[in-house]
């Protein structure tokens, strides 16, 4: 591994974004010439990156050339920090080598917990100190706010 990837680690993504981070690779070997080199994810695969993974370039030996792989960030990552995809280079075999490659980023929450979250913030605004307990009125109302609101206050005059 020469350099990358070229996406900055923990960079904010929204869910269901496409990337294509780029890492900058080298053939260490004294002879030889790379040649049905893959890019392969590495288990848990949470960007469900496809197991046949990606070509890499014919290198010979002492060139260093650029790897890819394509990601979509599944919308089940939103709202997650620190999500990291590891990848491997294989030979012909499937036998892995050199350094892994690794993307590290942060997810945006998705448009649902976002409303939630807004939700949860008017409710504080409105003088509802306990973030769970918002939280947890605001899911029990289906993003109601209004029915949130009336449930808040009907447990606190008990």
């Amino acid at each position: 591994l020469v350099s990358g990837p070229s996406v900055a680690a923990t960079s904010t993504v929204k869910p269901g974004s496409r990337l294509l981070p780029v890492w900058e690779v080298r053939n260490a070997a004294a002879d030889g010439i790379w040649t049905d080199v893959r890019l392969k994810p590495v288990a848990p695969n949470p960007f469900q990156v496809d197991e046949n993974g990606f070509e890499a370039p014919i290198l010979e030996a002492g060139a260093s050339g650029l790897v890819s792989v394509e990601v979509q960030v599944p919308e089940q990552l939103a709202g997650t920090d620190n999500v990291t995809g590891e990848f491997v280079l294989v030979d012909a075999q499937g036998n892995a080598f050199g350094d892994t490659l690794k993307l590290t980023i942060n997810v945006l929450p998705g448009e649902d917990q976002l409303r939630v979250l807004e939700a949860v913030q008017q409710l504080q605004a409105m003088g509802f100190d306990d973030h769970a307990e918002c939280l947890r009125a605001v899911q029990a109302a289906k993003g109601d706010i209004n029915a949130a609101a009336l449930a808040l206050l009907r447990k606190n005059r008990k």
